[in-house]
């Protein structure tokens, strides 16, 4: 039978679930993850979410099936091309379905196929390898990352 409560206890990806309306709470049930074979994803309501969950008729065993949005908790964007995640600490991240963007707001990063772009206050990449832009110098030798001698040609500063 399908039965919404709320998450009360948590251990790993399982959880203890209150049924307010029979005045009870549940034992341990397994939460239903995206992936548990080759492909792997754990992502664990917090203490208090409304969840659905498929329970026997004594109420024995089941699963959590996943969270609910109710009038109180909605979501956070209501565009069904965007896989998002909006953490509690004000951390989002968004996956643009349609464009093959991933980007995040707490410091933003935009990845697609021919470029990645990563800001923040005190770096900026974005076709400029990293090192040479840290060290302000390149090397001409061809070292391929071995150690390496004094700077045969210096970058001119910004």
């Amino acid at each position: 039978m399908l039965k919404y409560g709320i998450i009360k206890e948590i251990e790993g990806t399982n959880a203890k679930v209150r049924f307010d309306d029979l005045g009870t709470t549940s034992g341990w049930l397994q939460i239903c993850q995206n992936g548990s074979h080759k492909t792997k994803s754990q992502d664990v309501p917090d203490i208090g979410t409304k969840v659905a969950c498929i329970m026997d008729n004594n109420l024995e065993d089941g699963c959590v099936i996943g969270a609910i949005y109710t009038d109180e908790e909605t979501p956070c964007d209501r565009d069904n091309t965007k896989i998002i995640r909006m953490l509690e600490n004000s951390f989002i991240w968004i996956i643009d379905r349609v464009k093959g963007i991933f980007s995040t707001v707490f410091k933003e990063i935009l990845v697609d196929t021919d470029n990645m772009e990563i800001y923040s206050p005190k770096i900026k990449i974005n076709g400029v390898d990293l090192i040479t832009y840290i060290n302000n110098h390149v090397h001409t030798d061809g070292n391929q990352g071995k150690p390496t001698g004094k700077p045969t040609e210096e970058l001119p500063s910004e």
